[in-house]
């Protein structure tokens, strides 16, 4: 049960962001799938209160983030008297309404995007994390895997920005005996 420890991972991470230009950061995110019509439609949704799911697709809101947990974790294999390393790959989506973050387009992503950086290449959370990679403006990859179909605007979202941060977060899974 390797997931249990990369949930407390990834719910830390969400509560130490705190950004002056974010609303609100979000933990984990679950792949929520609808029938709309007779089409599935795709969103990242999570959940406050028990409730039910928030889609997590661009909206109105000012500024939020939210994580997403990939398929799989790695396991690194170690020697007897070692804990197992466990790897997994984790997506943070920033969502921005950069016209509500002050200053003009180009320096205010700037500065976020230094922000961004800045934390995932600092942050302590347990975990080694990794960034991989950062992909910015086009939605289609930013939000990959989730329906884009129903979005307004969705080739030009000025001003509102989005990114993605791909990442590793790895650690040392405990050995329950």
């Amino acid at each position: 049960m390797a997931y249990k420890g990369i949930d407390k991972i990834i719910e830390k991470l969400a509560t130490d962001i705190s950004f002056t230009w974010l609303e609100k950061a979000y933990g984990l995110a679950d792949r929520i799938v609808e029938m709309r019509g007779e089409k599935p439609y795709i969103f990242p949704g999570v959940y406050e209160n028990n409730f039910e799911a928030i889609s997590m697709m661009p909206s109105d809101l000012k500024s939020f983030c939210f994580f997403l947990k990939g398929m799989e974790a790695k396991f690194d294999d170690f020697e007897q008297g070692q804990l197992a390393l466990v790897r997994w790959p984790v997506s943070c989506i920033f969502y921005i309404d950069i016209s509500q973050a002050g200053g003009y387009y180009k320096e205010t992503r700037s500065n976020i995007t230094d922000d961004i950086f800045n934390f995932f290449n600092t942050t302590h959370s347990g975990a080694i994390i990794t960034p991989l990679k950062f992909i910015e403006d086009d939605i289609t990859k930013v939000y990959d895997g989730f329906t884009l179909d129903e979005l307004d605007n969705k080739w030009k979202i000025f001003p509102k920005w989005c990114c993605r941060m791909d990442f590793e977060v790895a650690y040392r899974y405990p050995c329950h005996a």
